[in-house]
């Protein structure tokens, strides 16, 4: 907008546009700038570089890109580079003081202000956002609802929602088929072929499970004490048993997760005192979370750690 302003006050009859060569260290800024591929508001930066791909086009001035080393002050002298290296080390050297001022004001990030030529601007808590994230906007959108189910069907508490790693749990969703992701989620719910929901969709008359008698939802499954739903139980959880030692878990660890188990049957069984003392934390955490989000694959985040340290063991033997 500088050199088309120049150009308005001291060559406004110029009949050929005028070349201006600009310079970066990013390569991949300066490829994505005036690169014809498409960008999409997901990618980093978008609002940097939409914002300069728009203010070329509106340009008068034909703009030639150069791609600049930097840091080249680091192994040559400063008056052996060439003019636009040495340029680069002066813009480098203007970005760590401001960073500096940052720090010395208690900033962790400067301000991102609205670009004159950006055409849209999303801002989040008077932050403006340079790429659009969808997870990020998803849990903004979805969460507070999301909390108020929990809350009014006590599924999970907010003590709970702490403890949960629920970072390792959106790992292993993801890792799964779409399919069985949507499986998942619907039979967490309970949206399931069970009793409850085969009277819903007219498809049995009765909700009683066709083991015991009693009314089946998806709590009810685990749970049922029938002698061929307590052999399933035994068989599933046998199962698992095989799958932690191929996953080279903790034998404690093992042996904690599996005591746990038992409490979505019983609750009176798992007890701390069962597990050695360094584990008791994570074990009391998750108690917590509650034996039906163990099931449900919401694990405490203090699982890992211990994890970790056992590998590490394991390593150094």
């Amino acid at each position: 907008m500088v050199v088309d302003w120049l150009l308005d006050q001291w060559a406004p009859t110029l009949r050929s546009p005028p070349r201006v060569r600009i310079a970066c260290d990013g390569f991949l800024v300066l490829l994505n700038t005036f690169s014809d591929n498409r960008v999409t508001p997901q990618q980093a930066q978008f609002d940097l570089v939409s914002s300069i791909r728009e203010a070329l086009a509106r340009s008068r001035a034909s703009w030639e890109p150069s791609h600049v080393y930097g840091h080249l002050d680091k192994a040559t002298s400063f008056l052996c580079l060439s003019w636009w290296s040495k340029r680069n080390v002066e813009v480098d050297a203007w970005a760590v003081a401001y960073r500096h001022q940052l720090e010395a004001s208690h900033q962790l990030i400067a301000p991102n202000a609205r670009f004159f030529t950006e055409l849209a601007a999303l801002y989040i808590g008077d932050v403006k956002q340079s790429r659009l994230n969808p997870e990020h906007f998803q849990e903004l959108v979805a969460l507070p609802a999301l909390r108020k189910r929990w809350h009014e069907r006590q599924t999970i508490t907010p003590e709970a929602e702490l403890e949960t790693d629920w970072t390792s749990l959106a790992r292993a969703m993801i890792s799964l088929p779409v399919g069985v992701q949507r499986w998942t989620t619907k039979h967490i719910v309970g949206m399931c072929g069970v009793g409850k929901f085969k009277v819903r969709w007219g498809s049995a008359d009765s909700a009683a499970c066709p083991c015991c008698g009693e009314f089946e939802d998806h709590l009810h499954v685990p749970r049922c004490m029938a002698p061929s739903a307590s052999a399933e139980w035994e068989r599933r959880t046998a199962t698992l048993d095989q799958w932690l030692d191929a996953q080279v878990t903790d034998p404690a660890i093992k042996h904690a997760i599996l005591h746990l188990l038992q409490g979505v049957r019983d609750s009176s069984l798992p007890c701390s005192r069962l597990v050695p003392v360094r584990l008791r934390r994570a074990f009391l955490s998750q108690q917590r979370i509650g034996y039906q989000g163990l099931l449900e694959g919401r694990l405490s985040v203090q699982w890992a750690a211990l994890q970790e340290q056992y590998l590490q063991s394991r390593g150094s033997q």
